[in-house]
């Protein structure tokens, strides 16, 4: 029965490991299917992370640009006319825009009484717009998303 024993003189079984040093290919497969599990409950949490800080950042610039073109008006005797888009970011009036964001052309409407402003994502991260619309009488109001 000397044949059955290792080279220290023990009996070896068939199943028994002779060296703790490194995983099974059995544990390694389920380490990776844990993380694949793992992988799978948190994706779909930060697929619409990105449009969603979008939206954050156009909501944000457009009350910024609100908060503008009210210093606008008040320095032109409550009327919009005039008012574009490089006069709004000059000191005076301090609008500043985030990276990624654009805003097209101020329309103005009724003698200067009322303005619109579209906010859009300029890296493409969403299709969608955010309107800024200001009356001299009412305030202004953001409504978006807009598809």
């Amino acid at each position: 029965m000397e044949s059955v024993k290792n080279f220290v003189g023990e009996p070896r079984g068939l199943y028994e490991r002779n060296n703790d040093r490194g995983l099974t290919l059995i544990e390694l497969m389920i380490v990776i299917v844990i993380m694949g599990v793992l992988a799978v409950i948190a994706i779909p949490g930060f697929i619409g992370q990105q449009e969603r800080a979008w939206e954050a950042t156009a909501r944000s610039d457009l009350r910024n640009a609100a908060t503008a073109a009210e210093l606008f008006a008040n320095a032109h005797a409550g009327s919009y006319s005039g008012m574009d888009l490089a006069t709004l970011r000059t000191g005076t009036y301090g609008m500043r825009v985030s990276p990624n964001n654009a805003l097209d052309p101020i329309s103005i409407t009724g003698s200067g009484t009322s303005y619109s402003i579209t906010c859009r994502n300029g890296a493409g991260f969403s299709s969608h717009t955010f309107t800024l619309t200001g009356n001299a009488s009412r305030g202004s109001v953001i409504t978006g998303p807009n598809p």
